[in-house]
């Protein structure tokens, strides 16, 4: 176990180092490696709409990115009909939104889907202590009234984008639980 966060650890940080994500096509898959970016999402809808023979299916090693980068490219997913296959990893918005929107889903021997609270989950706060600290301590009471702020404003018009993400695609359920849980049926 401890070898496998190793190798978690060093993956996220090479991600983090180098943020340029690789989205290339080859026969009837689409591979997308590294970082979800609107960047990357473009190249794998322009390398569908030109090819001659549609792809299948979204072969993707991500750690993630941003939540309505991952929902553009789950919604994408869906139109598309596309299958979705994990050989490495697929985290976070990758996990959340990618993954599940995948007609089938191929998920390798050794691989790894690691999904998390989305959009609606309430363990996403804005009283990080360090954060905080930084300011002068008269003008953190204000601050966190931003944070707390600009984090209900985010996460209400993410929230409804995220729950249209999922009544659209039908094969996913939710159920309220006190962490966000989908079911993939």
């Amino acid at each position: 176990m401890f070898y496998r966060e190793v190798i978690l650890v060093v993956l996220l940080i090479s991600q983090v180092v180098s943020a340029d994500t690789q989205v290339f096509s080859d026969g009837d898959e689409i591979f997308y490696v590294g970082g979800l970016t609107v960047e990357a999402n473009a190249k794998a809808f322009d390398l569908y709409d030109k090819s001659v023979n549609k792809p299948d299916t979204l072969s993707i090693t991500s750690l993630g990115g941003d939540i309505e980068v991952g929902m553009e490219l789950g919604e994408w997913l869906v139109e598309k009909l596309l299958h979705v296959k994990v050989e490495d990893y697929c985290m976070s918005s990758c996990a959340n939104y990618i993954f599940p929107a995948g007609v089938k889903k191929y998920i390798g021997n050794k691989a790894l889907v690691a999904f998390h609270g989305g959009a609606h989950s309430e363990s996403f706060v804005s009283n990080d202590e360090s954060t905080l600290a930084s300011f002068p301590e008269d003008k953190r009471a204000s601050v966190k009234k931003a944070m707390d702020e600009a984090l209900r404003i985010h996460r209400e018009k993410t929230g409804k984008r995220e729950t249209d993400f999922y009544k659209k695609n039908r094969r996913i359920k939710i159920y309220k639980h006190p962490w966000s849980i989908g079911r993939i049926q």
